[in-house]
């Protein structure tokens, strides 16, 4: 999900209000990117593929 930290943070108190479980909290990950100059859409996107990519390398050595 694209965000801030604010949203967020309003998503998760939403969660918690609705009574949703924990786990529900745990099953977005907001803000995402990778915090690289500004916030251009060009450098928004650079940012979110990175960081998919440095999940996907955790995620592989995890498995190795």
């Amino acid at each position: 999900m694209i965000g801030s930290v604010a949203k967020a943070n309003t998503l998760k108190r939403d969660i918690e209000e609705a009574g949703l479980p924990d786990e529900t909290k745990d099953a977005f990950h907001c803000p995402i990117g990778l915090t690289l100059g500004t916030n251009h859409p060009y450098e928004i996107a650079v940012s979110v593929i990175a960081q998919l990519i440095q999940r996907r390398d955790e995620l592989a050595g995890a498995s190795a």
